[in-house]
């Protein structure tokens, strides 16, 4: 934590007037490289191996909380983007900088055609983790891209035994995914995790 001590307090006075506004201007003005902007929060980079996560509404503090929530809970498997810090009023987090990839750097990474991984872990957890799930089963899985998952993706397979109901496609799309500085694979956001699942 001391290496955000400075960070956390120049952010601090204004983050007490809760105007969302106001912080992501200073936020523009502290972090220059910003790494991406849904409708709920904005990703910056603060260095090379970390980011902060800044709420632009009431539905942002709420991924904020359950994000940091689910990393307490789940990290243990080594999957989800490391979470070091949250602000009291969940206006944003630090977490890891994770180096996204695209589909062509998914399938020389991993040996495994991005697509055929997909529609091998959905075979996998709808029909191996999660047996009750209603699913069209008409999908032929590949034996030798099933044996592959096992074996570099056994943590993720155990996040997906907890992980669940979930839409598996959503959360490995491969706008979501990256690789950490060991090029593991790694869920860069999850806030939007239901709340059963961290409360």
């Amino acid at each position: 934590m001391e290496q955000f001590i400075n960070i956390i307090s120049e952010l601090s006075p204004i983050i007490k007037s809760n105007n969302f506004t106001n912080i992501i201007n200073l936020c523009e003005k502290l972090f220059p490289i910003k790494l991406g902007e849904g409708t709920t929060r904005i990703v910056y980079q603060l260095d090379d191996n970390n980011i902060i996560k800044i709420a632009k509404n009431n539905h942002g503090l709420q991924q904020n909380e359950y994000e940091y929530l689910a990393y307490q809970k789940f990290n243990q498997f080594n999957v989800l983007r490391k979470i070091y810090y949250m602000d009291l009023n969940k206006n944003y987090l630090i977490g890891e900088n994770i180096n996204t990839i695209n589909i062509k750097q998914f399938n020389n990474l991993f040996n495994i055609n991005y697509k055929e991984f997909i529609d091998n872990f959905a075979y996998l957890y709808h029909f191996k983790l999660n047996p009750k799930s209603i699913c069209n089963n008409s999908f032929n899985p590949n034996q030798d891209n099933i044996n592959l998952i096992y074996s570099k993706f056994n943590n993720l397979i155990e996040l997906f035994k907890v992980f669940k109901p979930l839409q598996l496609r959503e959360i490995l799309d491969i706008d979501n995914i990256g690789i950490d500085k060991n090029n593991n694979l790694t869920i860069i956001d999850y806030g939007w995790i239901p709340s059963n699942l961290v409360k």
